[in-house]
């Protein structure tokens, strides 16, 4: 039971420091998550649209966290290791 709730507490601990896309791409498969960062990098894709694309998959992200999320994310402050999934 210790080890458990100790694995369960470190996978919640490195998510903390990942952003919410990131986390959400890492879960997909290969070939989705291939599609949805293509999304995420074209910015002929309003936030509005993956936001409404996303909560209709059933996850839930606010609208403003996808947007400032996307800037993150080609920024080279950006530690969430986006070329590791890609």
């Amino acid at each position: 039971m210790l080890k458990e709730s100790l694995k369960a507490m470190t996978v919640v601990a490195e998510e903390a420091n990942e952003c919410r896309l990131f986390t959400i791409a890492k879960k997909m498969d290969s070939e989705t998550r291939t599609v949805f960062m293509r999304a995420l990098l074209n910015k002929n894709v309003s936030g509005r649209q993956l936001h409404q694309a996303l909560r209709e998959e059933g996850i839930p992200i606010a609208r403003e966290s996808i947007n400032q999320q996307r800037r993150c994310m080609v920024s080279k402050t950006c530690n969430c290791g986006w070329d590791s999934i890609s």
